[in-house]
């Protein structure tokens, strides 16, 4: 037997798409994998299966198909015996420290899920070559009036196939419905956190004539960005891309997080490096530097003599905060340089050759 995806949501066949999100927010807010860590495995299970049905019914399409098939008949594409599962099947894919889904009019921390949920291939025939008409127009029209740049899944280099009529892949059918973009952050944005505001248009077909025109933009999208949220992060919005089809539903927007270079900082996972340059007396014999931080702050680090050009300094829990672990963050690494241009009159140079050994 398949699964039942109305079951494993709790909704029945009738339910509406709003019923179908709530539904879904509410089992994945149940069955997350960080809430349950003494039994993550079946909690992942539970929560593949759970992605796995918002994927199908919240998608009409899917969702016409599945209640034709029943559920998960022999001949099902979303049987478990089938392998239009595509070796697993949609589920979440943590491809970085923090993966969250946000919905429409939701506050910025009511839904921390990932949406990295595909899908199912179109057929062969009529709906294949529908499909293909979509991910033409979709590519031939931008959606995002940004400065940021928007980037398409790369393709896939090989497809399975379940029956006859050809099945295509969870990643062919992901790459239509996700349209990526990329968010530029400053460090000091990941380190203290902020709320972006974005401005986005999207593509939409004319219902007279079934033609896709630019929309301007009229919804702004807010981020609320976390403290310590690394490079990589994936921000979705469901719904919020182009339109895939006249009548049809639309694209999810994906925005993901990209790092802009840094000044004095340089980051490596949750630690932070920086360098001082120190003067020569005090690599000699030792004292402190002041080490300003990306929070504004600013603390002294002491420094113990002799110090070696380019060797560091460990400065424990002053690096960049850990998202997953509120109240923590990572080390700060203090690289030394010292200042060796300094002027010496022939006198100081020979109390220095008196006072520092040669060897």
């Amino acid at each position: 037997m398949g699964l039942d995806y109305y079951k494993i949501l709790g909704v029945d066949k009738g339910a509406s798409a709003e019923d179908v999100k709530k539904a879904y927010r509410n089992q994945a807010r149940k069955w997350h994998p960080d809430k349950h860590p003494n039994d993550k495995d079946f909690a992942e299970e539970k929560f593949k299966e759970i992605a796995e049905a918002y994927d199908v019914l919240s998608d009409q399409q899917k969702r016409q198909i599945y209640d034709v098939y029943g559920e998960g008949g022999g001949d099902s594409p979303f049987s478990a015996s089938s392998s239009s599962r595509f070796g697993g099947g949609p589920g979440h894919q943590d491809n970085s420290d923090d993966d969250v889904m946000w919905e429409s009019g939701a506050a910025a921390d009511s839904n921390p899920f990932a949406s990295a949920f595909g899908g199912m291939g179109g057929m062969s025939g009529g709906m294949g070559q529908q499909q293909q008409q979509q991910q033409q127009q979709q590519q031939q029209h931008p959606f995002f009036n940004s400065a940021a740049q928007q980037r398409k899944r790369p393709s896939s280099s090989g497809s399975h196939s379940s029956t006859s009529s050809g099945w295509g892949t969870q990643r062919q059918q992901q790459q239509q419905q996700q349209q990526e973009v990329e968010l530029r952050l400053s460090l000091e944005e990941l380190y203290k956190g902020a709320t972006k505001k974005l401005k986005v248009s999207r593509q939409v077909f004319e219902a007279a004539t079934g033609r896709a025109v630019q929309q301007a933009a009229q919804e702004v999208l807010e981020v609320a960005v976390k403290p310590g949220w690394k490079e990589g992060t994936r921000i979705t919005f469901a719904g919020k891309g182009d339109e895939l089809a006249p009548g049809g539903p639309s694209a999810d927007l994906v925005f993901i997080v990209k790092q802009k270079p840094h000044a004095k900082f340089t980051r490596d996972g949750n630690d932070l490096t920086t360098a001082v340059t120190l003067p020569l007396v005090t690599a000699l014999t030792g004292g402190s530097v002041t080490v300003p931080l990306l929070d504004g702050r600013s603390i002294v680090v002491p420094v113990v003599a002799p110090v070696t050009p380019g060797s560091t300094k460990v400065v424990a829990g002053e690096g960049m905060p850990i998202s997953k672990k509120p109240g923590t963050k990572g080390d700060l690494h203090v690289k030394f340089d010292v200042n060796m241009r300094v002027k010496l009159s022939q006198q100081q140079k020979e109390q220095l050759r008196s006072i520092l050994p040669e060897q």
